[in-house]
């Protein structure tokens, strides 16, 4: 792995990213609807849900979520990829029910930055309950995690087996998975099917061991390859996990210093695919 600067990264194409979303549903009708959960920086944010009809008297319910920082692109287009192979495979649409929000921060993404353009807020810690929206008549803009607020509501009452929400790490040279014990059963598994030399490992190589940043040395405690907890209060992970009771809920982090763009996506794409896989096999059977 080539970490020697940071890959090769871009802003979002927000509109025709929108577009493709609008595309895919006028393709898959019958599937796919798709609506606007809310608007961030006076732009929409979608959410989509695909649902087909199935012979299993149940299916697996999945969350997917990315753009939550609008500096992380990589994880947009790799949940994107990974719709359009469902979308393609007729027996993972016999077996899952998805819904995804591609582009939670597309003020953000529009401008590759981590933080909504107008607030700056970090909307990776806005997901809490206790967080009230208001509206600020100089700037006439909703503060507070408006649009956290409302995806928060909006699947309240939705129950899912797994939700993933995929993100980029500047200081990671690998990728990780964030979660709580019962994910991080989940992520050994999905680990152990693949080369350990991309997953992520703290500084010294001692587990357990932390990696974070200069001003936040302790950000995520990693305590083999690629698996780590993280102490970090608001994020969409941890409303999944509290809230919601998703019995799995994971963050997945790709390493953007990772200088092959091609590299992060298809190997984001591979533990996306993995996981989503693990608890196929564990709700279905093989």
């Amino acid at each position: 792995m080539n970490s020697s600067g940071m890959g090769k990264q871009r802003e979002i194409d927000v509109l025709g990213i929108n577009q493709k979303l609008q595309v895919l549903q006028r393709e898959n009708p019958e599937i796919l609807t798709l609506e606007i959960v809310d608007t961030s920086d006076w732009m929409p944010v979608y959410k989509l849900t695909v649902r087909s009809q199935s012979s299993l008297k149940r299916k697996v319910r999945v969350f997917v979520s990315s753009g939550v920082h609008g500096n992380e692109p990589e994880a947009v287009r790799v949940a994107l990829h990974w719709l359009e192979r469902v979308l393609e495979n007729p027996r993972l649409l016999e077996q899952l029910e998805i819904v995804m929000i591609p582009m939670v921060n597309p003020g953000g993404l529009s401008r590759f930055l981590r933080t909504t353009f107008i607030d700056k807020l970090d909307l990776n810690r806005t997901f809490q309950l206790h967080v009230e929206q208001h509206w600020d008549p100089e700037s006439e803009s909703p503060h507070h995690g408006s649009i956290a607020q409302k995806i928060m509501t909006n699947p309240r009452d939705e129950n899912f087996d797994l939700a993933v929400d995929l993100h980029g790490s500047i200081y990671a040279t690998g990728f990780f998975i964030v979660g709580s014990k019962e994910s991080l059963d989940l992520a050994k598994r999905v680990v152990d099917q693949m080369d350990v030399v991309w997953f992520a490992v703290p500084p010294d190589g001692k587990f357990p061991g932390k990696i974070g940043t200069v001003n936040d040395p302790n950000r995520y405690e990693v305590l083999s390859p690629g698996i780590s907890v993280s102490s970090n209060s608001g994020t969409l992970r941890q409303f999944h996990q509290e809230h919601l009771r998703t019995p799995y809920s994971s963050t997945l982090e790709y390493p953007q210093r990772l200088e092959s763009s091609v590299g992060r996506h298809a190997i984001l794409l591979e533990i996306l695919e993995n996981i989503v896989g693990q608890v196929l096999v564990e709700k279905l059977g093989p």
